[in-house]
């Protein structure tokens, strides 16, 4: 083994040139694809293309190592605590109270053990393959070229111009682009918007000037209309670092440019504020979304208080190595509390801490915590270190916008949940930031060359067999993924359009094919159930619950799954007279109760089925806890109106069904009870 600063013959060329240019093209695809053939439209197709991509970089890697017979390496003070990171994720994992789902990740977020390991992969794909200030503005590029492509896109559905047909705005007039969300979209412009700043400053021709500028511009409406008080922050924070490393000298030399600049952001501000009234939504006007930054009890504010007060008492049950990775919407449900609910209603369950220190440590322990700090830490100290180095240089400002970068991303994540969209991408700068201590004049990490020993040579060819083996099965089972998620997508849409016999087919397909996700087999169950209904026939309500039991098996925490059970069990019992479906129901409400005590919905059905059965004082004690939790749940009140009325007391029957038509006035069952019970009264 052979140790130096000295420059060492690095890896072969071609392995530079496949491996940077597929790390530029993650950085451009990762943020703008998205697949209209999918249930999950964003986030899946994002997670397979990085998982595909980066087991082809490893494959490359290790193709070069072997041919040569030695590897290369360089040490940072980011080492160590990174592999001990890698480390805590993987017990984690391992001890983990749900061992499936922290590997293969919960649906629709898909950051399990092999997401997290693929991040700091990611940063050493960067950090190894990165030789040259040009392939880093090549990927600086590559990041504005995505932002203003998910800007355009995002402005055309502000004015309702939706290119790939989703369906229709989740978010209001907030805007969401190929990110899926406004909060994911803001943070990803955040990061982009330094970049797109200091390659401003590296052209000369005055049409590529204005190319940039157009980007700029446009990257900052967007983020303006994203309504992302997380996004706005960390656009703040980049802005500030900009500011201090850059010096007055840049901003002088680009008065020109800054003002326009400045005059289009009031343009930009007032304007949003006019179309915001012009749409009938100005609850989601930058002025409201500020002002109700102030109030800690309501709204976003009261809903992130109420979430980080939970997962600290969360964190306090299991401090060493947390849940495991993935679990925080498996345990919140236990930890949910009642100021959660009267903000944000007893629907809402968040899957994330929105911040992502408490995320880490809720999922990781406090151990996985302590060595994601240390990481960031000895990022930006060794920053510091570089900083003096390629002060002067032509490639300081490039540097510094993209730790400007990094730093918008923190900042704005300790606000909002991680994404797989944008997550890599911060970890793909961090590399691109500490590979320039390894150009050739800041030359600044220990570099050393391991060659392998003869007698292995043989068993490492072996070995990268082997490895190519693992590489195309685990490619083929990502290829499986996307075809379970277009059979779901299409079950779905047959099922909703009334052909439950297709419907059938496509999400039995879905369930054979990705096992590992219970979203299908929800649809699955409630096609079974439909087909029940519309045949008759008990046999498919019998497929529902055998469905069930399976997801259960999968996920036994999941209270959702016991209330569907509880549900389908008492159509079943009900429609064909099977008592001993009703004593199974009963224990599914009460297991569902059991993990959320606050879960109004189970309380109520529990309640309805405890008055068809007769127990009216059983009936009446859950539904008023129903009623605790979800004050406006008229179905709640009704249900009461029935079980007082069935126990003879009609007095306090006839205040039950008053108060569910104060709720719903429109109610026609209760308005006729009420009638029936004023007129015998």
């Amino acid at each position: 083994m052979k140790k130096t600063n000295k420059p060492i013959n690095q890896l072969s060329g071609v392995s530079v040139s496949l491996n940077t240019y597929i790390l530029i093209a993650v950085a451009f695809i990762v943020p703008v694809l998205v697949c209209p053939w999918t249930f999950d439209f964003y986030n899946l197709p994002k997670i397979v293309f990085l998982h595909m991509t980066t087991l082809i970089m490893l494959s490359i890697w290790f193709y070069e190592v072997v041919r040569d017979g030695y590897f290369v390496y360089h040490r940072t003070s980011m080492d160590l605590p990174l592999f001990l990171l890698a480390l805590t994720i993987i017990l984690s994992t391992i001890f983990s109270v749900n061992p499936l789902i922290s590997i293969f990740g919960q649906y629709r977020r898909f950051e399990g053990l092999p997401a997290l390991l693929n991040y700091i992969i990611l940063f050493y794909l960067a950090f190894y393959f990165f030789r040259e200030e040009k392939q880093i503005k090549w990927l600086a590029t590559s990041f504005v070229a995505a932002s203003f492509l998910a800007s355009i896109y995002g402005i055309a559905q502000y004015f309702g111009l939706e290119f790939l047909h989703v369906a229709s705005q989740p978010f209001g007039i907030r805007i969401f682009s190929s990110l899926g969300n406004p909060v994911f979209l803001a943070a990803f412009l955040a990061m982009s918007i330094p970049i797109t700043i200091v390659l401003f400053s590296y052209v000369k021709d005055s049409l590529q000037r204005f190319f940039l500028a157009t980007f700029l511009l446009t990257e900052l409406a967007c983020l303006f209309l994203t309504y992302s008080r997380g996004g706005w922050l960390g656009f703040l924070a980049g802005a500030v670092f900009l500011i201090v490393f850059i010096g007055k000298q840049f901003l002088q030399k680009r008065k020109v440019f800054i003002v326009p600049v400045c005059c289009f952001l009031m343009l930009i501000l007032i304007s949003t504020f006019f179309l915001g009234s012009f749409k009938k939504d100005t609850s989601s006007s930058q002025l409201s979304r500020i002002a109700s930054s102030f109030a800690l009890k309501e709204g976003t504010v009261g809903t992130r208080l109420s979430i980080w007060e939970s997962t600290v008492r969360m964190i306090a049950d299991r401090p060493v190595l947390g849940y495991g990775p993935e679990l925080f919407r498996t345990v919140f449900p236990s930890y949910r509390s009642l100021t959660f609910i009267r903000i944000e209603g007893e629907k809402a369950m968040p899957d994330r801490a929105h911040n992502d220190f408490l995320q880490i440590a809720a999922g990781t322990g406090l151990l996985g915590f302590a060595f994601y700090l240390w990481v960031l830490v000895a990022f930006f100290l060794s920053a510091k270190i570089l900083l003096k180095k390629v002060r002067g240089s032509s490639s300081y400002l490039l540097f510094v916008g993209i730790l400007a970068a990094c730093v918008a991303y923190i900042v704005q994540i300790q606000f909002e949940p991680s994404m797989v969209g944008v997550t890599p991408l911060f970890w793909l700068l961090m590399g691109s930031a500490m590979t320039v201590g390894n150009f050739a004049d800041f030359r600044t990490w220990e570099t050393g060359k391991y060659e392998l020993p003869a007698k292995f040579r043989t068993f490492m060819v072996i070995l990268f067999g082997s490895f190519l083996i693992v590489v195309l099965s685990l490619n083929f089972y990502f290829g499986t993924l996307i075809v379970a998620d277009i059979h779901n997508y299409r079950g779905a849409k047959l099922g909703a359009s009334g052909r439950i016999n297709e419907a059938v087919g496509e999400l039995e397909r879905a369930v054979t094919l990705n096992p590992y996700y219970n979203i299908y087999r929800f649809y699955l169950s409630g096609a079974y159930v439909q087909k029940a209904k519309i045949t008759n026939n008990p046999f498919w309500a019998d497929r529902a619950i055998l469905i069930y039991n399976e997801a259960l098996e999968f996920d036994n925490l999941d209270e959702d799954i016991y209330f569907n059970l509880g549900n389908t069990l008492s159509y079943y019992g009900f429609k064909w007279q099977k008592d001993e479906k009703l004593l199974l129901a009963e224990a599914a409400y009460k297991k569902s109760i059991e993990i959320d005590k606050y879960f109004s919905a189970a309380h109520q059905r529990l309640g309805t089925l405890y008055r068809m059965g007769g127990l009216y004082e059983d009936a009446i004690l859950e539904l008023n806890k129903a009623i605790f939790t979800n004050p406006g749940d008229f179905l709640s009140y009704y249900e009461l109106g029935l079980a007082y009325e069935s126990k003879g007391d009609i007095e306090n029957a006839i205040k039950a069904h008053k108060r569910a038509l104060e709720i719903k006035p429109n109610f026609k069952e209760a308005k006729m009870k009420l009638e029936l019970l004023l007129a015998g009264h």
